[in-house]
């Protein structure tokens, strides 16, 4: 199957087309959709016009028919994202051994020690720390990871022009300042 270059994937996205169609889109169905849907014209340049802007703050996107998106996410099925838009260190994602630590925004004393020690636990032992730089149990479990020289994977829900919350700016730079990776399904410009 020829694949479609990630204008074409996000274009279809923006059309409303599932992400478990657009998986299975060739270069020749995207032609014919283009010839019968003039919007997507317009898409690809709204596209081209994001991915500009996002290279030129050190943004890489990976489409869902890229070799490098990972398997993990594929095993989601239908609700897998098109497009993620990656910041910092993309080898992460190829990972062996990953794990999500993830909790309260508002967790006790008690909750966030257990989150660093996780964090910093698994790293330890070879485990990306895969959390979302929220308040509370995240940012706890980021930093016990970086903490011991881990690597750490943010995923967050806005697009990584944005930090949210503000409060984890520090952390955010730390991140990536030491080998992790931002990571976001939202394109430039979108809020939390």
């Amino acid at each position: 199957m020829e694949k479609l270059n990630i204008d074409e994937v996000m274009a279809l996205q923006m059309s409303g087309m599932p992400t478990s169609q657009i998986i299975k889109t060739n270069l020749a169905e995207f032609d014919r959709l283009y010839d019968e849907d003039p919007q997507l014209e317009e898409y690809i340049a709204k596209a081209n016009s994001i991915l500009d802007r996002q290279e030129k703050l050190g943004i890489v996107s990976i489409s869902c028919q890229d070799s490098r998106f990972p398997d993990r996410l594929l095993a989601i099925g239908a609700d897998c994202p098109a497009v993620i838009h990656c910041k910092g260190n993309l080898k992460l994602l190829e990972a062996e051994k990953a794990v999500a630590v993830i909790g309260a925004r508002s967790a006790d004393k008690e909750g966030n020690t257990k989150a660093y020690q996780l964090g910093a636990d698994y790293a330890r032992k070879g485990y990306v720390v895969v959390s979302g730089l929220a308040l509370g149990c995240d940012a706890a479990a980021h930093r016990g990871c970086l903490d011991v020289k881990g690597g750490t994977i943010a995923i967050v829900g806005n697009g990584l022009d944005i930090t949210h919350p503000r409060e984890n700016k520090v952390l955010e730079d730390s991140i990536l300042r030491n080998g992790g990776l931002m990571l976001s399904e939202q394109p430039i410009g979108v809020k939390a």
